[in-house]
């Protein structure tokens, strides 16, 4: 049995009863069948655009002012690297001593209400107050411990460490805003002597390690791409496979937002770059190509129809986007394998026909 033969076997095997419904010899020939033979496509993509360079989002952090105040230094410049932990700008914040003074007020409070809790609880125990008075010195604690809570999560927001604060009970004097993560600096913003407001934008780092590449495809084209296949960036700068394809249609340009991931790109890619980009195949997989009107959509599913001594059956392929006169596939028949290349919507018409079974 040839190659060809063994191929249509396994996969008639494989399918299911309206993909291995049969088209004769004769019907072929009724039809006006013609036919092609699969080939090994080039490595370039058939599908092709320009993708804009963002951050991978859990690579890319941005620093806002949790307190209002006026920048007394600034330590970083825009592009260089820092580490998680170094420092970003110094403010000089009345809003920031009032947050400690009164979270050290809090813990003063707490201490107080829990004392008097416990006396209360001792004096109940002799009869010498109402059970009343012990429930309200109780209830006056936990408010307190509540405040102290909300204070500290205050704090900790704004990356003041309520421990030491707590140990030393000494306040800081300058408001000190960090790095949360190791990266560069994609965004800066104060110079000394300007204030900053509460959430003011501050700075934006970003992990180059990887990165995506968004682009937009035509509707049609975007039908014929999946996750995972492989994607190439122009003059070098990366690689990567497809993570996503948008389910929304830009109502003007008709096109398809697709998102990639880029592994190990390039050192001079950059944020907010524009490149080059193709798509082609599933990695590690052997790119094909049968002549443009070989692959039959058939809505959900797309297939070629390939040829034995009997005749024609459906076999499923998965499209990789087309060049031209060429229409590129994935996962199924192997090269050299004789197929129909003309005529296809003439046979898909004819299994319609016979009792409904559609490819």
């Amino acid at each position: 049995m040839n190659q060809t033969m063994t191929a249509c076997f396994l996969l008639l095997v494989l399918a299911g009863p309206s993909q291995a419904q049969l088209v004769t010899t004769a019907e072929l020939e009724r039809l006006g069948a013609r036919y092609g033979t699969v080939e090994k496509a080039s490595t370039s993509a058939g599908i092709r655009g320009f993708a804009e360079i963002k951050p991978e989002p859990s690579r890319h952090r941005a620093v806002a002012a949790s307190f209002a105040g006026l920048v007394t230094a600034r330590h970083v410049g825009i592009g260089d690297e820092v580490a998680a932990g170094d420092l970003l700008l110094t403010l000089a914040s009345p809003e920031a001593l009032t947050a400690q003074t009164d979270y050290l007020d809090a813990l003063d409070a707490a201490r107080l209400a829990h004392g008097q809790a416990e006396r209360d609880a001792l004096l109940l125990e002799d009869g010498l107050i109402a059970p009343a008075r012990a429930a309200a010195s109780r209830a006056a604690a936990q408010r307190a411990d509540r405040r102290v809570s909300a204070l500290k999560l205050l704090l900790e927001a704004a990356d003041l460490d309520p421990t030491r604060l707590t140990n030393s009970g000494q306040v800081e004097t300058d408001f000190e805003i960090r790095a949360p993560i190791d990266g560069h600096t994609t965004m800066i913003h104060g110079d000394p002597g300007e204030r900053l407001e509460v959430g003011a934008a501050i700075a934006e780092i970003v992990q180059f390690d990887v990165l995506l590449a968004e682009l937009r495809v035509p509707v049609d084209q975007a039908r014929t791409l999946r996750p995972g296949m492989r994607v190439t960036l122009g003059d070098g700068l990366g690689e990567g496979t497809v993570e996503a394809i948008a389910r929304a249609v830009d109502p003007d340009e008709q096109t398809v937002l697709v998102r990639t991931i880029i592994e190990a790109p390039a050192p001079s890619l950059n944020v907010g770059q524009r490149v080059p980009a193709e798509v082609s195949g599933t990695p590690g997989s052997e790119l094909r190509q049968v002549p443009e009107g070989a692959i039959v959509n058939d809505g959900d599913r797309y297939g070629l129809f390939v040829v034995a001594e009997d005749g024609a059956r459906f076999v499923p392929v998965t499209p990789a986007g087309g060049t031209g006169r060429w229409q590129r596939f994935t996962n199924g028949p192997a090269l050299g394998t004789r197929v129909v290349t003309g005529g296809t919507a003439a046979l898909k018409a004819h299994l319609e026909a016979e009792g409904g079974n559609a490819p």
